[in-house]
């Protein structure tokens, strides 16, 4: 079932039309779902009941879950991200220069084909590159844990491209 970070408002409509809904609810849909850290607000989105209960049935919100995660002592947190397609990625807090920023880094694969002997992601090769849904995700779960913290994220950095 696809995630609703995988659709852009034209595509979402489509998907809505298709399963008896309002097209135009697209734009709202996923305004709200972006502006709530990555989960809807159904009392704030005034859809109809129908699109409310038929919504579950044809797509979720997320496809990815924290699996672990581990804070350092400088403040670092370093969380193990699950996707519902298989395979794990880590994605990367970090504290700003600034006691209310942060930066964060994303994965685009899960494994790396470069083979370095000091990194432990290449050990069992490039699995598969990340959907641009999973991509968003890592920093929807990042943006939230920001916020959590009191802090906006100000800079992202891709990982997982063969870096060196």
């Amino acid at each position: 079932m696809p995630a609703l970070t995988d659709f852009d408002v034209a595509s979402l409509g489509n998907e809505l039309a298709r399963a008896g809904c309002t097209a135009s609810h697209a734009g709202k849909l996923l305004r709200n779902f972006y502006d709530n850290h990555g989960g809807l607000d159904f009392t704030q989105l005034q859809v109809g009941k129908r699109a409310e209960a038929l919504f579950p049935a044809i797509l979720q919100e997320r496809q990815s879950s924290i699996v672990s995660r581990h804070i350092s002592a400088d403040g670092t947190t370093r969380f193990l991200i699950g996707f519902s397609g298989g395979g794990a990625v880590e994605s990367v807090l970090m504290p700003g220069y600034r006691a209310d920023r942060a930066a964060a880094c994303v994965s685009s694969q899960i494994g790396c084909a470069m083979g370095c002997d000091f990194c432990a992601r290449t050990r069992r090769g490039l699995e598969r590159s990340l959907s641009a849904g999973e991509i968003v995700e890592q920093f929807l779960h990042l943006r939230a844990a920001a916020a959590t913290a009191g802090r906006r994220l100000t800079s992202l950095v891709f990982m997982g491209m063969g870096e060196p």
